[in-house]
């Protein structure tokens, strides 16, 4: 089973949190107001994937997978600006930080999307149901209740 409920809208929160610390810290220059056309891509592309993973989280079956999404999303684009700001490679670098979002909304949040499914298909398999409801069956004399 997953998350309770207040558990959940404590990830949650916890996640657009976190979205708001990074972008405040990663932000260089706060006393230079931000144009609206620029925003759009420095501000808005980067908070895609944690609204996605917000919006999806209390559809997720499983407490882990749940947990793994907003520490995925969370991670992923920290360790990103980590490595844009401090450790650079070349000058292209800084194109991370706008493509991770895009990878994390391609290929993170569909895979733990597709193993949260896969484990719903598990618990789902008929031949246990079966075994299960002859069991009951024959333990309850053939009655059925």
């Amino acid at each position: 089973m997953g998350l309770q409920k207040k558990h959940r809208r404590a990830v949650i929160l916890a996640l657009l949190g976190c979205w708001a610390v990074i972008n405040a810290w990663h932000r260089p220059h706060s006393s230079v107001p931000l144009d609206l056309t620029g925003s759009v891509f420095v501000f808005g592309l980067p908070a895609l994937p944690y609204v996605v993973a917000a919006l999806l989280i209390p559809r997720l079956r499983s407490a882990v997978f749940q947990l793994a999404m907003a520490l995925l999303v969370v991670g992923i684009d920290l360790a990103v600006r980590l490595q844009v700001r401090y450790v650079p490679g070349s000058s292209t670098d800084a194109i991370a930080v706008l493509m991770a979002p895009l990878w994390v909304l391609v290929l993170v949040i569909p895979l733990v999307w597709f193993l949260d499914w896969i484990g719903r298909l598990r618990k789902l398999d008929p031949v246990k149901e079966n075994a299960a409801v002859e069991e009951t069956e024959r333990t309850s004399g053939g009655h059925g209740t």
